[in-house]
């Protein structure tokens, strides 16, 4: 794994998550894409409230083969165990809802805390002037944590790994291999996944179907799997047949409902690369992301799917 760019990523653009801090990660992606030699594009649209901006490097028109990673960084989650299922969206909704309500419990408390005790020992005018101050402050913090969040500030495994990972795949392509694999770089990995959205309608307005291939959280944990959608198990299978002489990976049927709420949902012939544990449900469960937690990772791992996914390149004519 280059260390150089995974700390570049890690430390000057470790964060993704306002507006400002994703430009700056655009930005720094694009040159280094732009230095070796990938021309980029830019995919972007305003979905309701949401911007959303895409990066693509490479020929959409040509590539057979698509990588993509989600950059921005996701929201700080206030719970210890924090479990994320990249294969499963609608288990990491059920499991995530606890602990993104718990600071909007707490903060609501505090409101009503602060008016019990303030009708009670508060009755000069400055003091009511203070408390309604600190009122407007509490329903600021509220009104902001419910509809913007507030960033986390370790994303090592989601996903600097995989922006690192991209990277030096790209370094070693050949002219003909650029010119059939592409690097999507994905926006708005949450709620409904408007990144995922607005490429999965670029390719359909191009007439394009490429194999997608994401890479998602597979830096951290001694199980790596690969998921596939409805008309992706080719591509599973294929680079599972490679993988038996890189690193052992077992590959799994994503129906509907588990590819609801990930990027999956948007391509049927895609398949998901992640790393974890098995849970007491027998799924593959990631934990410490969107929490302080998420700032170690395999390297091993990281090394097996670079080379996995080089070696997938090189066989594709």
């Amino acid at each position: 794994m280059d260390q150089e760019v995974f700390q570049k990523y890690r430390k000057t653009y470790g964060v993704r998550f306002s507006s400002r801090q994703k430009r700056a990660a655009r930005q720094a992606l694009t040159e280094d894409f732009e230095d070796l030699g990938y021309l980029a594009h830019s995919l972007h649209k305003r979905r309701y409230l949401r911007y959303v901006d895409n990066l693509i490097f490479g020929n959409i028109h040509h590539a057979r083969t698509v990588i993509i990673v989600p950059y921005d960084t996701p929201q700080r989650v206030f719970w210890r165990k924090n479990r994320y299922y990249p294969f499963n969206g609608t288990h990491t909704l059920n499991k995530g809802i606890l602990s993104l309500l718990a600071p909007v419990v707490v903060i609501y408390v505090g409101l009503f805390a602060l008016l019990h005790f303030g009708e009670q020992y508060f009755h000069e005018p400055a003091q009511i002037r203070i408390l309604s101050i600190l009122m407007l402050v509490i329903l600021g913090s509220l009104f902001y944590e419910m509809v913007h969040g507030i960033a986390n500030r370790h994303n090592d495994n989601r996903n600097t790994a995989g922006i690192t990972a991209a990277i030096e795949i790209a370094k070693t392509l050949n002219k003909d291999q650029r010119r059939n694999t592409a690097f999507l770089f994905l926006d708005g990995n949450y709620g409904r996944f408007y990144g995922a959205q607005l490429a999965a309608e670029t390719f359909q307005n191009e007439h394009k179907n490429p194999n997608v291939i994401l890479l998602n959280t597979f830096a951290k944990g001694s199980v790596i799997q690969i998921g596939y959608g409805s008309k992706g198990k080719k591509i599973a299978l294929d680079l599972h047949q490679i993988s038996e002489s890189i690193k052992t990976m077992e590959i799994v049927a994503m129906n509907d409902a588990m590819r609801l709420s990930t990027p999956m949902e948007y391509f049927p012939k895609a398949i998901a690369i992640s790393a974890g544990e098995i849970d007491a449900k027998g799924e593959l469960c990631v934990l410490g992301t969107a929490t302080p937690k998420d700032r170690q990772i395999d390297r091993e791992n990281v090394d097996a799917i670079v080379e996995l996914l080089q070696t997938y390149i090189k066989k594709q004519k």
